[in-house]
């Protein structure tokens, strides 16, 4: 009986590391849509400036008449950019994050 409490203690600093663990981590899909937001302002940008700070894109597809889609896409975020034939960006195409970054 005089060690009662720990029987309460394990679980409640289990959740309490478990919080701060999270809260403290960053996922890859977080981290991606963090640096794409550090560009600010994506239209009128080359594709070379914003591979140069997000990295390369995991897909790219011709569409034709021109336009080039590029697209990122971690756990978590994922986004399509469309390009012109001298690789300035049109805007964004989709995007998509979960709450889960």
């Amino acid at each position: 009986m005089k060690y009662i409490w720990l029987i309460f203690l394990i679980p409640i600093t289990t959740l309490i590391l478990s919080a701060l663990i999270k809260a403290f981590s960053t996922s890859q899909g977080q981290k991606l849509q963090n640096k794409f937001a550090s560009l600010g302002h994506l239209k009128g940008k080359t594709f070379n400036e914003i591979r140069s700070i997000v990295g390369d894109p995991q897909s790219i597809t011709d569409l034709g008449n021109g336009t080039i889609l590029h697209q990122w896409i971690m756990p978590g975020f994922h986004i399509a950019l469309l390009f012109d034939d001298k690789q300035i960006c049109l805007g964004i195409d989709s995007q998509f994050k979960t709450n889960e970054l």
